[in-house]
């Protein structure tokens, strides 16, 4: 089978988020199994170049001489998520071509934009019952490998990763519980990762260091002992737990139905109580078990995730 993905960003251009890793890592699966995989990508590379492989997958830009409705009937499948969904859907039902749409969320805009696709790929059970959607779904947890994510971490900061400040009021990833952390806790040091999506809520303080958006996360890990999810909006998931916990890494995370399925926290706890955090902090950095905890749920989840990958590569096949 010939595979599109069709894409507003894709990794390899600048732009790392979840949502786009979880895009090649599903078409890299698909790939794998065998079949023809390429890229079509709507934004402009940073670069300007007109294409790059990346795993062997090679991504295109489309511009006024690659223009998307000229290049579909080429495929017998289109993968897409988020921003180019619905046109994706339309020009696939114009070739006669089925639809493959990788969702992230339950929130109103996934919900709305769940309408344009023949098959949904949603990243939790809690999410599947949550969007309340008439398509067919496969579950398909974030796909973390644990070999592939695993490190050795030197154990010098307390991370988080997206500083989102939630200027969007579904984005908002929590930043200031991160900074009354830092303030609690002086003598440990902080590390604050740059995000691909949202306003980015920087500040300076003697313990927090900053860097930008990672192209590698694994460097993220490799100097981390404890890493902070302390979301304000519905994560259906929560992927930095499960990378990090590949690594023996404890975290803590906002007690959401996602996350909770995941299941690889220290603890769940209240976005709003601050309290809260810091006692689970101080309860995690004095326990020597988090990080073997951590590491045995990681091993878990991922035999989980490989069934459900191969549960969707057969349904890929009849589509």
């Amino acid at each position: 089978m010939k595979i599109l993905g069709y894409f507003d960003y894709y990794p390899g251009s600048g732009h790392n988020g979840g949502a786009e890793i979880t895009a090649h890592a599903i078409l890299l699966a698909l790939k794998n199994a065998g079949h023809t995989v390429d890229v079509l990508m709507a934004s402009p590379f940073p670069t300007g170049e007109e294409s790059y492989v990346i795993d062997g997958i090679r991504v295109q830009r489309f511009g006024s001489k690659r223009d998307p409705e000229l290049y579909f009937h080429h495929y017998d499948l289109i993968v897409t998520q988020l921003g180019t969904s619905q046109r994706a859907w339309y020009l696939g039902v114009r070739d006669g071509i089925p639809t493959l749409q990788l969702s992230h969320n339950y929130n109103e805009y996934s919900r709305h934009i769940a309408k344009y696709c023949d098959h949904l790929v949603i990243n939790s059970e809690y999410a599947q019952t949550a969007i309340d959607v008439n398509k067919p779904m496969t579950v398909v947890y974030p796909i973390v490998d644990p070999n592939a994510y695993k490190v050795q971490s030197t154990g010098q900061y307390i991370a988080m990763v997206n500083m989102s400040d939630g200027t969007l009021p579904w984005y908002c990833k929590g930043a200031g519980t991160f900074y009354r952390l830092a303030e609690h806790f002086p003598d440990q040091e902080f590390l604050a990762v740059e995000g691909a999506h949202g306003v980015q809520d920087i500040r300076e303080m003697s313990n927090v260091t900053v860097w930008p958006q990672q192209a590698d996360i694994r460097q993220v890990y490799h100097c981390s002992k404890a890493v902070l999810m302390p979301s304000k909006y519905v994560e259906s998931f929560g992927r930095i737990s499960v990378e990090a916990a590949a690594s023996g890494i404890p975290s803590l995370v906002s007690d959401l139905p996602g996350p909770r399925e995941a299941g690889t926290a220290y603890e769940y706890l209240d976005p709003e109580d601050s309290a809260a955090w810091v006692a689970a902090l101080a309860r995690l950095l004095t326990d020597p078990y988090a990080g073997d905890l951590a590491q045995a749920q990681s091993e878990k989840l991922w035999k989980i995730t490989q069934g459900q990958i191969e549960t969707l590569l057969r349904e890929v096949g009849s589509l």
